[in-house]
This record gives structure tokens, C-alpha cells and sequence, in this order.
């Protein structure tokens, strides 16, 4: 396979100053005032005292603004240029404001983000920071086709040379790391309609809306915790029953860019969010072994 090419054109025109200076407080207030609202009322209530609980929502609003400046940076940075990432069967390079190259055989881990109403992909090399491909033009819809022609079998290669190896590999987030997933996925319902009640952020408003039912589909599908891979099956990581699920009792009830469903008789449902590190090599290993 031949590298494939995916760019932005530099045809965006550059926002002037005074765009960013006024989005600067018109995000950071539109996140934080719902947000606020809720914390100085639920913990309260909760038994936490009030003072703690206004100290609280101030640390999210610097949180939140500090946040809201590093995303219009970001956006100073990539707005009027030109960018590219190209897929290659040994490598993906990024060229979005610096360049920078991921070799596969130095490739660890792919993940996927949400970000507004798509799949953003990272790649978690061994050593180095994770490199983001640029969810405007080469979000997992868009590149999908090429990373499961080359940087995915890669991947699973070598989780199956390592549970053949008679190793097992642990795959998904924390339960608790889902359910926050969750609840910021609801919160972005009041979020996004107060953005396109603003008229200024209706784009950006619509985009947060989209993206919550998908949001809160894989959020669902991680709240079960990791599972634990090995030869003859795969095990719950927590809960009261861990004993192994044969590959032969359990079937693919859903597979798609929100995750892996797996269901059998015994053991019911299991389900792995696509949000977890090397999902999608991990799913079609899975699947295989179902057939």
C-alpha cells in the first residue's frame, strides 16, 4: 500500500486579534457559569461547606479558562496553513505546524477522543509525547480506511504474538473514568444550547450537540471497567465473578466507532469503549476468533 494523504488548504484567513481576545471570556464564562451553578448547589447539599464549594468553582474557572486559552493557541497556530498527515505501511507522518514522523515499529498504542462531533486519533508511541492527527480534516472517519490497512494490523500482530506467546493483555479505561466521561457528555447539553442561544457560537454549539449522543454511547460502553485478554477467552478485571469466557460462547453484538459489545449467556454483556488504548486492534483480534 502506497502512503495515503490527507490536508487542509491554506485557504482559512487568519482571525483577526480582537476575535480571540473577545472569545477568550465569552468561552471560559459559557462553561464555567452551568458548571458553577451545579457545584454551589449539589455540594452543599451533600454536606460540603460552602465556602469549600465556592472554592471549588473557582479552581474549574481557571481550569476552564486556562483550558479555553490553550485551544485558541492552538488555533493561532493552525489557522490560514496548510497541513497534512500521510499514512504509509511503515510509518505516519504529521505535518501541521511542525512536522513530526511516528515509525509503526515504535507505535505502542492508537487511541480515540472525542472532540466536538467526531473521533480524534492519537498515536502513543513508546518513547516520545502522543501525536494528534487534526480532527478537522483527519478525524477517525476520514483516515479510518487507512489506518486499518497499515497501522492496525501492525498492532495486531503483536497482541497476538503475545497472548500466543502465552501473555494477556489488559484493554479499556476504569469504570470510574467513564462515568466522568459520562457526566461531561451530559453537561455539554446545556453547554452546546447556550452556545447557539449566543448566535456568536452557534457553529460551535451545534458541533457540542452532535457530538453527545456518541459521547455518551461510549462512555456507556467503558463503564463495565477493563477486561483482561488471553488465549482461551477473556475475564472481567473486577467484579465479583471472574472466571474466563471462551472465545466459542461469546458473540459480536456491536462493533463500530463507539466501541465492541460482546455478549454471551453466561457472563451477559461486555462491552470495550472505543476510547480505550488500542481498541481497534483489539476488536478486530477479538472478532476474528469469533467466526
Amino acid at each position: 500500500m502506497d502512503g495515503v494523504r490527507f490536508e487542509r488548504k491554506g485557504e482559512r484567513s487568519r482571525k483577526g486579534c480582537i476575535v480571540y481576545v473577545i472569545a477568550v471570556p465569552v468561552l471560559t464564562l459559557l462553561f464555567w457559569i452551568p458548571l458553577s451553578a451545579a457545584i454551589t448547589w449539589l455540594l452543599p447539599r451533600a454536606g460540603v461547606d460552602p465556602d469549600i464549594a465556592s472554592n471549588i468553582s473557582v479552581l474549574y474557572l481557571l481550569i476552564i479558562f486556562a483550558s479555553v486559552c490553550r485551544w485558541v493557541w492552538k488555533d493561532t497556530q493552525t489557522a490560514g496553513r496548510s497541513a497534512s498527515v500521510t499514512i504509509s505501511p511503515d510509518r505516519v507522518d504529521i505535518d501541521a505546524g511542525r512536522r513530526s514522523t511516528v515509525l509503526l515499529e515504535t507505535l505502542e498504542a492508537v487511541r480515540l477522543e472525542s472532540h466536538l462531533d467526531v473521533l480524534k486519533v492519537v498515536l502513543i508511541p513508546a518513547k516520545g509525547r502522543p501525536q494528534e492527527l487534526p480532527p478537522d480534516f483527519a478525524s477517525f472517519a476520514v483516515v479510518q480506511k487507512a489506518l486499518e490497512d497499515s497501522v492496525v494490523p501492525v498492532l495486531q500482530k503483536r497482541l497476538d504474538e503475545r497472548i500466543g506467546a502465552g501473555g494477556e493483555t489488559t484493554i479499556g479505561e476504569s469504570g470510574f473514568r467513564s462515568l466522568l466521561r459520562l457526566l461531561w457528555g451530559l453537561l455539554l447539553i446545556p453547554l452546546g444550547l447556550l452556545a447557539v442561544a449566543s448566535m456568536g457560537f452557534i457553529a460551535l454549539g451545534f458541533s457540542l450537540l452532535l457530538g453527545v449522543p456518541g459521547r455518551i454511547r461510549r462512555s456507556a460502553r467503558g463503564l463495565g471497567g477493563p477486561v483482561v485478554l488471553r488465549s482461551g477467552g477473556l475475564v472481567r478485571s473486577s467484579g465479583a465473578l471472574r472466571k474466563t469466557v471462551g472465545w466459542e460462547e461469546l458473540r459480536a453484538a456491536t462493533n463500530d466507532e463507539h466501541g465492541l459489545v460482546l455478549q454471551s449467556r453466561r457472563a451477559g454483556t461486555i462491552s470495550i469503549s472505543s476510547h480505550a488504548n488500542n481498541h481497534l486492534p483489539v476488536a478486530r483480534w477479538i472478532v476474528a476468533r469469533l467466526r
